[in-house]
């Protein structure tokens, strides 16, 4: 088959375009053709999109112009959207690309592009300022010759939509005080506020029917604590469901209507909230590779009535599984299971989510000191690298290593001889997590131990006991 050579004639670029259109009949022979001229041009719809304040659901990204030679029309056009980013030396990189459906006038839907948009940039409704790269594609009359313009690049300022979100919220209401200095702070992980907009808050209620309301920072910062627009709250006074929308102009107070312990969660990307009644159990169980997923004997136990649960687990693969777990609430039952997606104020130190549920330990095989709010559904874990014994014996200069013992479950210390004075237990030879107290129930910063002994056991993880405890011998 011979092909078609298009000329480039006065700065237009023509191209055969064989290789883009695959949904062609078999190759046909054609004589050649002369050169036809195509000019296209375009330019931006508008000096920017503001797509909040749009109310159209396509918007003209850009204006075309077209001239062709007789006998020719316009197929489409092919555009994208593209993050091109120029660093301190002039060398332009593109970040990145994604094409976009448009119509031959040069519209676009609103919604395709505010998902380019927040694609690239997140979701804050910031201008955001991007290239659209477009070419138009021409066919003749016969249908046999397609011709490429040359591709136009066209500045562009897009904000997406987004409504306004606070950096913090506060809860204030007859269960706290109405006023900047008894409100109480929501929780928030450490993202950005518009990749994650949710807000937790564990709180009491000590009497029915008490009415609330919440604060955002952004009043607190202006110095205008009811500022309106501003405050949040529901549309009708006195709103007594669990769960709802909010809404932050003339805002409205909810009201709970039986005294309690709560959790209320809020979404401001979509205004909405939950309010949850919470009721913690004495211990969570730990459930996983270690022991075959069949055994939940190891547990965290409950520190506060918020919710926060403490403790240390002892994390193996013996199976080669991967060291991976859960928690449950009742040991064996799988009702309410603890995972990852329970944790939607973030996991933090040396755990890690998995996206099938499961958490992971991230320092592989080994103790690991807990801390888990299910107030605020928060977890941490702090690898214990090393546990020693410190005190009287060594002039607390120092930390005698414990070995661990997978069998049973605990860290052994053999001294060549008894350890005489105040003595406790460390990890990782700091201060932040000690054990002391009495021997059957160790807590964290408990008062020196003095018994004295020459063969100590720790058993840390609450496996055969609810209590931290020890041994000396």
């Amino acid at each position: 088959m011979k092909k078609i050579f298009l000329a480039l004639m006065a700065g237009a670029l023509f191209a055969s375009c064989n290789e883009d259109f695959d949904d062609w009949a078999q190759p046909q022979g054609f004589e050649p053709e002369e050169s036809q001229l195509v000019k296209f041009s375009a330019t931006a719809g508008a000096e920017s999109y503001d797509l909040a304040a749009i109310e159209e659901e396509n918007i003209q990204l850009f204006n075309p112009s077209l001239q062709m030679p007789a006998g020719f029309t316009l197929q489409s056009y092919t555009a994208k959207l593209v993050n091109r980013v120029t660093d301190g030396e002039g060398t332009v990189s593109e970040e990145g690309a994604t094409a976009i459906a448009v119509t031959n006038e040069g519209q676009a839907a609103k919604a395709d592009v505010q998902d380019v948009v927040t694609d690239f940039f997140g979701k804050r409704p910031d201008a955001r300022s991007l290239d659209l790269d477009v070419y138009a594609r021409v066919v003749s009359a016969d249908g046999k010759t397609i011709v490429k313009s040359q591709t136009v690049q066209i500045p562009i300022v897009v904000t997406p939509t987004a409504p306004v979100i606070s950096s913090a919220y506060y809860l204030v209401g007859d269960m706290c005080g109405w006023d900047n200095d008894h409100k109480l702070a929501f929780s928030h992980s450490d993202a950005d506020v518009y990749e994650d907009p949710v807000f937790t808050l564990v709180f009491e209620t000590t009497a029915d029917n008490q009415y609330w309301k919440i604060i955002p920072q952004d009043n607190i910062d202006s110095d205008n604590f009811w500022a309106n627009p501003g405050v949040v709250g529901t549309a009708v006074d006195g709103d007594v469901a669990l769960e709802g929308s909010l809404i932050n102009k003339d805002a409205q107070a909810g009201k709970i209507e039986t005294a309690g312990k709560y959790r209320m969660t809020i979404n401001m990307m979509d205004y909405t909230y939950k309010i949850e009644p919470i009721l913690f159990n004495e211990f969570v169980y730990f459930i996983g590779a270690t022991d075959g997923w069949s055994a939940a004997d190891q547990k965290l136990a409950l520190a506060n009535d918020n919710g926060l649960y403490k403790g240390y687990v002892y994390c193996a693969d013996p199976n080669g599984w991967g060291v991976e777990f859960k928690f449950q609430r009742v040991a064996g039952s799988w009702d309410n299971e603890i995972n990852t997606g329970t944790f939607t104020g973030g996991i933090t130190g040396d755990f890690e989510g998995t996206d099938g549920g499961n958490i992971k330990a991230s320092k592989g095989v080994g103790v690991y000191y807990v801390e888990m709010d299910l107030g605020n559904l928060t977890l941490k874990a702090t690898f214990v690298e090393k546990m020693g014994v410190i005190g009287d014996f060594n002039s607390w200069g120092g930390d005698a290593e414990m070995s661990w013992n997978d069998q049973d479950f605990c860290y052994e210390l053999s001294m060549p001889a008894p350890i005489e004075g105040g003595w406790k237990f460390r990890v990782n030879s700091d201060w932040a997590l000690n054990l002391g107290g009495e021997l059957t129930n160790l807590v964290q910063d408990g008062a020196n131990i003095t018994t004295s002994g020459s063969i100590i056991k720790l058993y840390p993880t609450r496996k055969t006991s609810d209590n931290i405890y020890c041994t000396v011998q």
